[in-house]
């Protein structure tokens, strides 16, 4: 699917809205992690920041932010939940 951009066209409106509805949905999901960053205690225990990255995600049967907090901590042994 050509997004307009490349072409010398310009993007449709249907391509400018989907850009946007990814664009608020993207900031959601950033809005998720740094809030799980904010809980976790990423000074005493530093290795949890690339963990987040790495492991955490945003789905499962908790909210978005637990849910990332739950899948970066419980595999480490380093912090109980």
């Amino acid at each position: 699917m050509s997004s307009g951009g490349s072409s010398g066209c310009p993007p449709s409106s249907a391509a400018k809205d989907r850009r946007a509805v990814l664009s608020e949905i993207l900031g959601n999901i950033h809005g998720h992690y740094k809030a799980a960053l904010n809980r976790l205690p990423a000074e005493e225990l530093p290795t949890l920041i690339p963990r987040l990255l790495e492991t955490g995600v945003c789905f499962g049967l908790l909210d978005p932010v637990s849910n990332i907090i739950a899948n970066t901590v419980c595999p480490s042994g380093e912090l109980k939940i």
